[in-house]
């Protein structure tokens, strides 16, 4: 091992990448490498480059990790070396598609879902399946895909489960004008939903009102209460509405089965909201889970 200023170089052999005087020679073709270096975690990783996949001989598929800055292999550290096969699905539970992958590179904390989202074991175990066990068998699947696609928590004040619009920071919703569904479920099978308007920029639009275009159907939504608030020169303006309301009911179901869907909010000037195809599949999902919900007998 030799020290150039603050990076550690460490002379290895793998098969297909000979070292020679501590200085690593090209690969081979046909055994394309890419290292990632993270200047927190020191970590590489072969394979994470989209489109290496075929040009890397399964045998090579070598995973390292890191401790305390200094990289180290599997192989170095007493333990085997780590081969990406791909997915492995497990169900959540008995009876359900919804499953997570047991070779996810992080599992399990958290774990990867098939419906693209991440579960973390705490979440899983303390509350969503207690609670998705209350439920009949048939409502299970509809309502763990809708609410796993959310952020999630148990108010144990109000003994709740509370969901809205992911909030995963660098996520689609996150510091972005956007639609979605928020709300909570109590008493078992109680639940209430709302939609959510949520205006985010630089400067004032004062929305008191909401126009919705989907595909050809045309729909206006006036007197509407924003709340608004500010920091560090972002404003945000945020209205819910509680699907209770025909019409609010209906403005969403027009939104999701839509081919293309435009929210413009209004007031002293207006911004508009492209319902983007994760906000939609989003809203369906949970629309659909809420509808579900029936206790098990």
């Amino acid at each position: 091992m030799r020290t150039i200023g603050t990076v550690l170089v460490m002379s290895i052999t793998l098969a297909g990448c000979q070292t020679s005087g501590g200085t690593a020679q090209p690969p081979e073709s046909g055994q394309k490498r890419d290292y990632l270096y993270d200047s927190g975690s020191r970590r590489a990783n072969q394979l994470n480059t989209p489109g290496m996949e075929d040009d890397v001989p399964e045998e090579d598929r070598v995973e390292y990790l890191s401790d305390s800055g200094v990289r180290k292999s599997a192989e170095a550290n007493g333990q085997s070396l780590t081969v990406d096969t791909g997915p492995s699905w497990v169900p959540l539970m008995d009876g359900i598609s919804l499953a997570y992958d047991a070779n996810y590179r992080n599992h399990p904390t958290p774990m990867k879902l098939n419906n693209d989202a991440l579960l973390t074991q705490d979440e899983w175990e303390s509350y969503l399946r207690p609670f998705a066990l209350t439920l009949a068998p048939a409502s299970r699947q509809p309502f763990l895909d809708g609410i796993t696609r959310h952020s999630h928590r148990y108010d144990p004040v109000e003994q709740r489960l509370v969901f809205t619009p992911e909030d995963r920071r660098f996520g689609p919703y996150t510091r972005k004008s956007h639609i979605g569904l928020t709300g909570f479920i109590e008493d078992g099978s109680t639940h209430t939903v709302f939609l959510k308007l949520y205006y985010f920029g630089d400067g004032w639009i004062f929305a008191d009102s909401a126009v919705i275009r989907a595909d050809d159907t045309l729909i206006r939504l006036n007197g509407l209460n924003f709340s608004r608030d500010n920091a560090a020169g972002d404003v945000w303006e945020t209205a819910y509405l509680n699907l209770d309301r025909p019409e609010y009911r209906e403005a969403v179901e027009a939104i999701i089965t839509s081919d293309r869907a435009i929210v413009r909010l209004s007031g002293n000037k207006y911004s508009d909201i492209s319902v983007t195809d994760r906000f939609r599949a989003d809203m369906a999902a949970m629309l659909t889970g809420m509808d579900a919900i029936q206790p098990a007998e």
